[in-house]
């Protein structure tokens, strides 16, 4: 079930189940499939969808630990060929654009393209466009220029930094040069914070085992926030 993938290559042997849909609590269909990506490691995609309410998701799910140490990898895209480059964004990730002072929290792993990454921030930014217009308009025209200046990017007029700043450590570029260094891609190690743990669901230090009625919970922020601050083009 495991094969090579490329970005000519994208078939796999899927595996399709039944599973309870958390919007309507009727029976969807999930599509789980595991990839390697080359000079990279193996992920599983998981695809649900439901034929009754008609709710999606698709999510990432690194089949491989947790690193030591989380990561933050920065990408100079420098032309149009740059968007077509592979990449893995695990949960609880965040991907910012330093050039907009923006980032975009992940509550979902992602495996994309560099352009599928920023067409899913616009797209996500537009679908709430319409209740911000009735409700914030003045919130709502901020963001219709901020996604004007998201759809530049696209062209690639001019070289822009993406940065993806992941806990875990599995996160991924694709690198066109492999297996030598990229001089676009910039990995830096880091030790994760005690809420970065948490959030992983590790524990920073060792400690007495927990109760079994002990148990961890926390909230991921939606894939839908974007937090950035007013900035001139």
């Amino acid at each position: 079930m495991i094969k090579e993938l490329s970005a000519a290559d994208e078939e796999s042997e899927p595996l399709t189940i039944e599973s309870l849909c958390t919007r309507c609590l009727q029976n969807g269909t999930t599509i789980l499939m595991i990839t390697k990506i080359s000079y990279f490691k193996e992920v599983v995609v998981s695809s649900f969808s439901c034929p009754h309410c008609g709710y999606e998701n698709r999510s990432l799910i690194p089949a491989s630990q947790v690193q030591d140490k989380g990561q933050r990898i920065t990408f100079k895209v420098n032309n149009v060929k740059d968007m077509n480059r592979r990449v893995v964004i695990p949960v609880g990730s965040t991907v910012s654009i330093p050039e907009y002072d923006s980032s975009f929290p992940f509550s979902d792993g992602v495996v994309s393209t560099i352009e599928g990454i920023i067409t899913g921030f616009i797209d996500n930014l537009n679908s709430l466009q319409p209740e911000r217009k009735e409700i914030q308009p003045d919130l709502a025209l901020k963001i219709e220029k901020f996604i004007d200046q998201l759809r530049t990017l696209l062209k690639v007029d001019k070289p822009f930094s993406l940065v993806i700043d992941d806990p875990s450590g599995n996160g991924f570029i694709e690198n066109y040069l492999a297996p030598n260094d990229d001089p676009q891609i910039e990995i830096e190690t880091y030790v994760r914070t005690p809420e970065q743990n948490e959030l992983l669901g590790l524990q920073s230090q060792p400690v007495e085992p927990l109760d079994d009625n002990v148990h961890l919970a926390f909230q991921l922020l939606s894939s839908n926030d974007v937090i950035f601050t007013d900035h001139q083009a």
